[in-house]
């Protein structure tokens, strides 16, 4: 079959190397397959934009899926919350500085922000995705529609003054 015993020893090099390439093959290609799968969905670091909505995202950890759902669903509705806060404050500061004699102090027009917000203004936020992690993890994207945002915030404030 094999003339020499040197041809023997060639041709099963040739395969145990083939062999040992398939398996370094096979073994990168599901490490990156793993490392996929770990990493945050590309829409949890890059969140999308429509001038529409204010978007938020959220994660959390935990054996039961429900109220892992619902942890990261709240964080989500904070980083709105946070966002709509940071909107309104900035939008104060610039109203505030064009009028001369304004006596209102920012620690009222925070707390009137608050207030505005703590009285059920998310009743319109809609869970756009949510996506499973590696162990229990979930990943949610919410949004919360601007207009929406201020009308709520004009019927709340008028309600709570």
């Amino acid at each position: 079959m094999f003339e020499s015993r040197g041809e023997y020893l060639d041709r099963l090099i040739a395969a145990l190397l083939c062999l040992l390439i398939m398996m370094v093959y096979q073994c990168s290609t599901s490490a990156s397959q793993l490392a996929m799968q770990n990493d945050p969905p590309i829409w949890f670091t890059s969140q999308p934009y429509d001038s529409s909505f204010i978007f938020g995202v959220g994660h959390a950890t935990d054996l039961d899926s429900t109220r892992a759902i619902q942890k990261a669903i709240a964080r989500a509705r904070a980083e709105i919350l946070q966002t709509i806060k940071t909107e309104i404050v900035s939008n104060v500061k610039v109203t505030r500085s064009s009028y001369i004699g304004h006596d209102s102090s920012d620690s009222a027009e925070y707390l009137s922000i608050n207030k505005a917000m703590s009285s059920g203004v998310f009743t319109d936020s809609e869970v756009v995705m949510i996506e499973w992690g590696d162990e229990n993890r979930v990943y949610v994207l919410v949004r919360y529609p601007r207009l929406l945002r201020a009308n709520d915030l004009e019927s709340n404030s008028s309600a709570t003054d």
